[in-house]
C-alpha cells in the first residue's frame, strides 16, 4: 500500500512529498520552485500565451508551459484540480484548484469540451456530399463536421482517401473531428503507417488525443515497430507525450532489441 506524506516549512508552505509502502521503503521529492518570486496572489495572470507555468507531474517538475497548455493537460486528464502548479508570482507551489487563472477549467469539468461550431459552410456541405453516398450519412457528416475543432473540409476529404465505404468514412470523420492537432495530417500519417481500415481507424482514435503534431511520431513508430499491433501500441504511448518525441523513438529503436523492449523504452522516455 502506498502512503503519501506532505512536508511543510514553518510558514506552512508545501516543500516535500514522500511516498512509502508497508515495508518501510520511502521516496521523497522536494517541490523546489524553479525560481523565487514575491507572492502576488494566485490569479490574474492574463498572458496565456507566455510559457511561465510549471506543473509537478509524475514526480518531477515539468515546464515552463503556457496556461493554455495546462488547460489542455487538464482536459486530457494529465493533471487535475489537486495537481501542484507554480508561477513566478507565487512564493510556493499551490494546488491548481486554488489558482484563479484555472477556475474556468474546474467550472467546465462536467460540461462538454468547447467546440467552435459554425463549420456548415458550402465547402463542408459539398465535401460531405462528395464523400458519402447516402442522405443519412451526409446528414451525420454535417452534424459531426459542424462541431469539429478544425475546419473540416480537408479532414472529410482525407477520410474518403483513407477509408472504404460510408461506415468507415463516418467513423474516421467522427474520430478526427475531436482531434487536438490537424486531423487531415493525422489521417494521412495513419494511412501510411497502417494496413486496412480497422487499423487506420484505431490509429486515428489513438492519435487524436495528442496536443501536438503527432504525424512525425506516427512515422517513427512505423519504422521502429514490426506489425500494426506494435505500431498502434507505440502510437498510444506517444499520443500522451507533451511534444514531438520522434528522436526518442529512434533512440529507443537503436538501443533496444525487439519491439517489446523498444516499447518499454519509449514508455519510460516519453511519459
Amino acid at each position: 500500500m502506498r502512503l503519501g506524506i506532505i512536508g511543510f516549512d514553518r510558514d506552512w508552505h508545501v516543500r516535500t512529498v514522500s511516498y512509502g509502502n508497508a515495508s518501510g521503503a520511502r521516496l521523497t521529492f522536494e517541490l523546489q520552485a524553479p525560481r523565487r518570486g514575491n507572492h502576488g496572489g494566485h490569479g490574474g495572470h492574463a498572458n496565456n500565451d507566455k510559457a511561465e507555468w510549471y506543473v509537478w507531474l509524475d514526480n518531477e517538475q515539468f515546464g515552463p508551459v503556457t496556461a493554455q497548455r495546462v488547460g489542455r493537460m487538464f482536459r486530457n486528464g494529465r493533471v487535475d484540480a489537486s495537481s501542484w502548479v507554480w508561477h513566478a508570482s507565487f512564493g510556493e507551489w499551490v494546488r491548481l484548484r486554488d489558482v484563479g487563472d484555472f477556475q474556468h477549467l474546474l467550472a467546465a469539468t462536467d460540461a462538454p469540451l468547447p467546440r467552435p461550431g459554425g463549420w456548415t459552410t458550402a465547402a463542408v456541405i459539398a465535401a460531405c456530399g462528395n464523400v458519402l453516398t447516402s442522405s443519412s450519412a451526409e446528414t451525420e457528416c454535417l452534424d459531426i463536421a459542424s462541431a469539429a475543432v478544425y475546419e473540416p473540409t480537408a479532414m472529410i476529404n482525407a477520410c474518403e482517401l483513407a477509408m472504404e465505404g460510408d461506415a468507415n468514412e463516418l467513423a474516421c470523420i467522427r474520430a478526427a473531428a475531436a482531434a487536438w492537432s490537424d486531423p487531415s495530417v493525422i489521417i494521412a500519417a495513419c494511412e501510411l503507417a497502417m494496413e486496412g481500415d480497422t487499423n487506420e481507424l484505431a490509429c486515428i482514435e489513438a492519435a487524436r488525443v495528442a496536443t501536438f503534431d503527432i504525424a512525425p511520431s506516427i512515422g517513427a513508430c512505423e519504422l521502429a515497430m514490426e506489425g500494426d499491433t506494435n505500431e498502434l501500441a507505440c502510437i498510444e504511448v506517444v499520443s500522451r507525450a507533451f511534444g514531438d518525441v520522434t528522436e526518442s523513438i529512434a533512440a529507443c529503436e537503436q538501443a533496444m532489441n525487439g519491439d517489446q523492449a523498444e516499447l518499454d523504452c519509449i514508455t519510460r522516455v516519453v511519459l
